[in-house]
């Protein structure tokens, strides 16, 4: 039976929505960015993965609907009368370091492990150097890289500070300050194609990360983690890696 925890500050409004919401087996999938969570997710729901990641997946899952945020049509109505059978969470588990969280329990997903009665985790995790290509092939190329590494830090204090201001204002400023900008890398993927290349600063997020399941096993959430990775030669390929 799901539990009902109290949510932080931030995800109380969130929180409040998801309060009787039931889902019986939720699927995470997450990494850092450009890991491949979408590559993954998509050959899950075309049935089209190979490999043995099928002895971690759920039965079934072919078909279970993703939750994206702000999203949230037939997710809450799975109510304990009629509960959700699976859903699948696309969960970048960077996103305190986008996000100027303080944690993963300020976040949607422990919401969501806490109104699901089993749990099962793919953490993608891929070699340090292809991880660091697919960001820059996914994510850089084709863009401008607008901001110089030296002012990284002092970018990224600015849009901190930017982002206190409601979201409605700020798009109207950004509109009038800025209607004819051309796309350009966002400040987090430039940030992270340098934090990518400093040894140990990925490794930190997936203990980070293990740390938050750690704390949700042992309030009760029944959760099941698999460490998984595509092979180099062949993205429909995924094996489980050793914990």
């Amino acid at each position: 039976m799901p539990r009902k925890t109290a949510p932080s500050k931030k995800t109380k409004r969130i929180g409040n929505m998801f309060e009787n919401v039931h889902v019986e087996h939720l699927l995470v999938v997450t990494g850092p960015t450009s890991s491949g969570k979408s590559t993954l997710l998509d050959l899950i729901e075309s049935g089209k993965i190979e490999g043995e990641i099928h002895s971690v997946l759920p039965e079934n899952v072919t078909g279970w609907k993703q939750f994206c945020h702000r999203e949230y049509d037939g997710i809450l109505d799975a109510t304990a009368e009629n509960p959700m059978k699976g859903l699948i969470l696309h969960y970048d588990f960077m996103r305190p370091f986008k996000k100027f969280l303080k944690g993963y329990e300020e976040d949607v997903i422990s919401t969501l492990i806490d109104r699901a009665g089993k749990v099962t985790v793919l953490i993608i995790r891929p070699d340090a150097e292809v991880l660091l290509e697919q960001l820059k092939k996914g994510e850089l190329d084709g863009n401008a890289m607008e901001t110089p590494p030296a002012d990284l830090g002092l970018r990224r204090l600015f849009t901190r500070t930017f982002h206190l201001i409601p979201p409605g204002i700020r798009n109207t400023i950004k509109k009038n300050l800025f209607p004819n900008r051309k796309i350009a890398v966002t400040d987090f993927n430039k940030v992270l194609y340098f934090k990518y290349q400093e040894q140990g600063w990925v490794d930190n997020w997936y203990r980070k990360f293990d740390l938050f399941l750690d704390g949700k096993a042992k309030a009760g959430s029944d959760i099941n983690r698999h460490f998984v990775q595509a092979a180099r030669d062949n993205r429909k390929v995924w094996k489980v890696l050793q914990q």
